[in-house]
């Protein structure tokens, strides 16, 4: 029979067996410590269970649509019945689609953690997604696409290849040219007052926390470049620092092109109520315009 201690001995072995052997399948570098080698088996098992998941929801979803389509074929006993069309998402190279140029720069990979590269990554994703359901979608543009940001876009993001953006390794000014590009941040002095299709309009894709406060501003300046914020004061006053999300800065500027040119009503379509302390209303109703919120 064995005693405690050698019970002990063959779990602990078991265990390092098992780490040793999840090292070799995930191809992870030798040399590591024993905290380190843990660490990057848990995120590969995560990325694993993640892409488990979707595709067991995918299957779900199917399943569903085909129980749904099952229970009308039932229901209309035979008879005509109309099928609603699916809605049909609008292309950049369609008839409606605006000549505005929205840029998101992702070379910010240096100054960010990983954690805030997944984050970017999703804050685009949204972007996309509101762009296509859109009336009139906007040129939609990544540029200095490479490195860790689109390593995770070609690894994670499940059907990439196939979106309607423009993804250009070199950066803005390259791509656009100096005197076409204006750069979009909270600290310029400069206020935006409307879209010229002719420029290119550049979001810095860098999320950071406030970590590196007024960084793309600076950059803006040093490069001789055109500088602009949103007009944000003139309409909402907001309870923090007038910094917002890429995806938030990207989903104003859509719903200006597409809302006819109306400031007010982009801002009250897409900042969150929280970060709102006051509406301007010049004479609006504010219970109004509140009403009409869903975020």
């Amino acid at each position: 029979m064995e005693g405690p201690c050698n019970s002990k001995q063959n779990s602990l072995a078991a265990r390092l067996c098992d780490t040793k052997a999840l090292a070799v399948k995930y191809n992870i570098p030798e040399g590591l410590s024993k905290n380190q080698t843990k660490k990057l088996i848990k995120k590969y098992k995560q990325e694993e269970h993640k892409q488990e998941w979707r595709r067991k929801k995918k299957e779900m979803a199917k399943a569903k649509r085909k129980l749904k389509s099952q229970k009308q074929r039932e229901l209309s006993d035979g008879a005509s019945r109309e099928v609603p069309k699916p809605k049909v998402f609008k292309r950049m190279d369609s008839g409606a689609a605006s000549a505005v140029k929205i840029v998101i720069d992702v070379g910010y990979d240096d100054l960010m953690s990983d954690r805030d590269i997944v984050m970017l990554c999703k804050q685009i994703q949204r972007c996309y997604s509101e762009n296509r359901r859109m009336e009139k979608p906007v040129q939609f543009y990544l540029s200095s696409f490479e490195g860790k940001c689109k390593k995770r876009f070609e690894d994670h993001i499940e059907g990439f290849s196939k979106w309607d953006v423009k993804l250009c390794a070199e950066n803005y000014v390259e791509k656009f040219g100096k005197d076409k590009v204006v750069f979009l941040a909270a600290e310029s002095p400069n206020v935006l007052q409307t879209l010229d299709p002719s420029k290119a309009y550049i979001i810095g894709g860098l999320v950071d926390h406030n970590h590196h406060k007024g960084h793309c501003y600076t950059g803006a300046q040093e490069q001789g470049i055109s500088h602009a914020r949103l007009p944000i004061e003139d309409f909402i006053k907001l309870n923090s620092r007038k910094v917002l999300a890429v995806n938030h800065v990207f989903e104003i500027l859509l719903w200006y092109v597409n809302n006819g040119g109306d400031w007010r009503q982009a801002f009250n379509s897409v900042i969150p109520l929280r970060k709102i302390d006051q509406i301007q209303t010049d004479g609006s109703n504010v219970d109004h315009l509140l009403s009409t919120r869903t975020v």
